[in-house]
Order: C-alpha cells, then sequence, then structure tokens
C-alpha cells in the first residue's frame, strides 16, 4: 500500500476518533445510541434518494425540451440532418432514464460512485448486526438502514450515468451544429446539460458531512480492532485499493467505461 492510500484509509477510518476519550466505555456508549435514530435511517436515506430522484428528473426533463427546441429549429433548416442527429427525443430520453437504471444496478464496487458517507456506515451497520454491541432491538432494524443507503447509492449512480451520457451529447450536439446558425438553442442546451451536472455535484456535498450521530458510530468502531479488520474486508474503500487481506468480489471489472469515479480517480 502506498502512502497515498494508507493516508485516505486513515483519513477515512480515524478521523472522529479523536473526538472521544480513550477512557470512555465503549460499549455503554454504543448501547446509548437512541433507538429512534435507528428507526429513522432508512426513512432519512430514502427520502435523500426521491429528493434526488425528483429533482435530477425536473433537471432531465428541462434538457429535453431544450434538444426538442434544437431539432424544430433544425429542422426549418435541414429536415433530413434534423432526423439523423436527433431521432425521437422523447423516446431517447425516456430511455436514457431506463437504460441508467439498468446499468446502475450492475454495476460492481469498482464501478459505483464513491462516497465515503455512504460506505462506512454501511460498512458500521453490517459490523453491528453481527454484534452484541448494540439491543436486539435495534439490531433488527439494521437492515432497513442499510436498504436506504444502498437505494441511495443506486440512486447516486443512476444520476452519474445520466450526466455522463449528457456531456457526450452536449459535444456530439455542439461539433455537429457548429456552423448552423443556432448557437442561441445549442447554448441554451449546454446550460441544462450544467444545471443537471451541478444539480448531481450539490447532492454529492451533501453526503460529504455526516450528521453527528454518524460520526458518533463511526468513531467509536474505529476504537475496535475487529470493525478495522471488517472495514478492509467488507468496505468499498477497502476494496477498492485492495487493501491487504481485502479480497475483490469475484468477477469484479472496472467500470472506468461508464465513466463514473473508479479505483485510479479515487487515488
Amino acid at each position: 500500500m502506498n502512502l497515498i492510500q494508507k493516508f485516505l484509509l486513515f483519513t477515512v477510518m480515524f478521523s472522529y476518533t479523536s473526538l472521544y476519550s480513550q477512557d470512555s466505555l465503549l460499549q455503554q456508549d454504543l448501547l446509548s445510541l437512541p433507538t429512534k435514530y435507528f428507526n429513522k435511517l432508512q426513512e432519512k436515506y430514502e427520502s435523500l434518494g426521491e429528493s434526488l430522484d425528483k429533482r435530477a428528473a425536473k433537471m432531465l426533463n428541462k434538457a429535453r425540451k431544450s434538444e426538442e427546441r434544437l431539432f424544430k429549429q433544425l429542422w426549418k433548416k435541414d429536415s433530413t440532418k434534423a432526423k439523423e442527429l436527433f431521432g425521437d427525443v422523447r423516446t431517447r430520453y425516456a430511455q436514457l432514464q431506463s437504460q441508467a437504471k439498468d446499468r446502475a444496478a450492475k454495476l460492481t464496487v469498482f464501478s459505483k460512485l464513491y462516497s465515503g458517507r455512504i460506505d462506512s456506515l454501511t460498512t458500521s451497520l453490517k459490523f453491528l448486526e453481527g454484534t452484541n454491541l448494540v439491543p436486539a432491538s435495534i439490531r433488527e432494524k439494521l437492515p432497513k438502514g442499510m436498504e436506504g443507503l444502498s437505494a441511495l447509492q443506486g440512486k447516486l449512480d443512476q444520476a452519474e450515468i445520466i450526466r455522463k451520457a449528457l456531456q457526450d451529447r452536449r459535444k456530439e450536439l455542439t461539433a455537429a451544429l457548429a456552423h448552423s446558425g443556432l448557437g442561441k438553442y445549442v447554448k441554451d442546451f449546454n446550460k441544462q446539460v450544467y444545471y443537471y451536472q451541478q444539480q448531481v455535484n450539490e447532492y454529492k456535498e451533501i453526503l460529504k458531512d455526516p450528521a453527528k450521530l454518524e460520526e458518533r458510530i463511526f468513531g467509536l468502531l474505529s476504537k475496535i480492532p475487529a470493525f478495522k479488520d471488517f472495514f478492509v474486508n467488507n468496505s468499498q474503500l477497502g476494496q477498492l485499493f485492495s487493501l491487504p487481506g481485502a479480497t475483490a468480489p469475484p468477477g469484479s471489472q472496472s467500470g472506468g467505461s461508464l465513466g463514473l469515479q473508479t479505483r485510479a480517480s479515487v487515488m
């Protein structure tokens, strides 16, 4: 493991531990975590995923309408070229959303968009599920929380796939219509693509700041040697960097062709 990898893993795993006294009773602290937090965990992340879905769909709809305006303007000048370049815009955008969902579901750990918050919290909940560090009443709620996190990860991956497709489309239309006299309409489409990208980036930023209770859970667990080993072997980060002791899932392949954040881009 090189120095950059060591630094990144150290930052993710131990950035919160300084908040807590080494003399604190670890299990007592874990047992004091409020049950209501775990009750709302799934709801919280499902809500965030739904919000991302709605806002991304709204921005994508604006991009579609902008492209339809481009099609109409080009049709007036060259109907043959308009057909070749645009085809059925509405159907193509509907297919883009459907295909993004299918592709996101098939992504490997190496090609998913990386979120340190989702990764660390998911790994923490998996660890707690298999221990007696928290009451059974809390453990039984953990799978629902992990489902919410998994759903949010899927929404992020879908949005990133669509973002990449829109970027490619922007380049294609800009080149194809460079001398068409439709600069005003091309500029409007490019603006909608930019807004979609900003929307996705906004949600990435939201996920960079964990809530206090999430910090507390990860901070407490980071003191447990068994959790450190568990993190190496079960977290997305551990598998991305092929950390010592970690085993990559069978059949894993790089997802670089999807334009997502892969092992190389995390490094």
